[in-house]
């Protein structure tokens, strides 16, 4: 459990609930009751990560070597906008398939009918992709169709902050704004939980519940189909899977994520130049 700073000038620490071991922040223990007073050997030690909070999330940086930051989140803190976190939902589906899910455009016509997309109009815009600091970046431009007031629709500005984050904005026809930030963390092979939320700039007063349930309905028509694909885990084996054009953001963040991984494995110091970025890149899980 977590002790407090104590009378003594001992900062924070955690105590094991089993012998009553205590450790600090860098993972060393440095109190041991059954035996007051010492040696205490080097080896009673836990790994310690680099860890932060950001956006009410606790970040975990697993290697400081490649020079990482957390990946922005625009929305979060920005004084026109007004932020609410969605419930955090756990997937039978890899991290990486469940980013390339909310960039992935053909399906929006088939999957969300009505929706985000319109059956009798299933050729999607082909987006120019760019790289800048570390995110792929592209514009969107959805169909003509009637939508909910509530929904997060209308033209759409992508950042995805590799390797596993997305952020949305959407200019709507009224000239309001609004976000959608999502951050897929890994739990196992084949699972993974994602944290999100929604801001907007309009309908402040508004019911923050109607503003989630549009996108509650866009994870109901997503899962089965998310979370069917075989094999759960995003192959970065080329020619794995059949592409085609309107694949083309698919494409790219696959290929991306091919170069990263080739650095990681390589000199974990090479990520930042991988990504070209010109500040520590935002590679790090929820």
């Amino acid at each position: 459990w977590i002790e407090p700073p104590d009378a003594a000038g001992e900062p924070a620490s955690l105590r094991c609930a089993y012998h009553g071991w205590r450790y600090g922040s860098d993972g060393r223990c440095f109190d041991v009751p059954a035996m007051p007073d010492g040696p205490i050997p080097p080896r009673a030690c836990a790994q310690s990560f680099d860890a932060q909070v950001a956006y009410d999330l606790v970040w975990v940086r697993i290697d400081p070597a490649g020079g990482t930051r957390i990946p922005p989140n625009p929305g979060f803190g920005e004084a026109t906008m007004h932020t609410v976190p969605g419930t955090p939902y756990t997937w039978g589906v890899g991290a990486a398939r469940r980013v390339e899910n909310f960039t992935d455009l053909p399906h929006f016509a088939w999957v969300h009918d009505g929706t985000l997309g319109n059956r009798d109009d299933p050729v999607p815009q082909l987006p120019a992709i760019r790289r800048e600091d570390g995110e792929l970046r592209f514009e969107f431009d959805p169909p003509d169709m009637e939508t909910d007031p509530t929904a997060l629709f209308g033209m759409s500005r992508y950042r995805v902050p590799l390797p596993l984050t997305v952020d949305i904005e959407f200019e709507l026809d009224t000239g309001a704004r609004r976000r959608l930030w999502m951050t897929a963390s890994p739990v196992r092979d084949g699972v993974s939980r994602t944290f999100w939320c929604v801001s907007r700039d309009d309908d402040p007063d508004g019911d923050d519940d109607e503003h989630l349930d549009f996108q509650r309905i866009v994870l109901e028509q997503d899962e089965p189909v998310v979370t069917n694909q075989v094999p759960p885990e995003l192959s970065l084996a080329p020619g794995f899977e059949v592409s085609l054009r309107p694949d083309r953001v698919s494409i790219e963040y696959r290929r991306w994520l091919r170069e990263l991984a080739v650095a990681a494995a390589g000199d974990p110091a090479s990520i930042g130049p991988a990504l070209g970025a010109t500040e520590p890149v935002p590679v790090g899980s929820a």
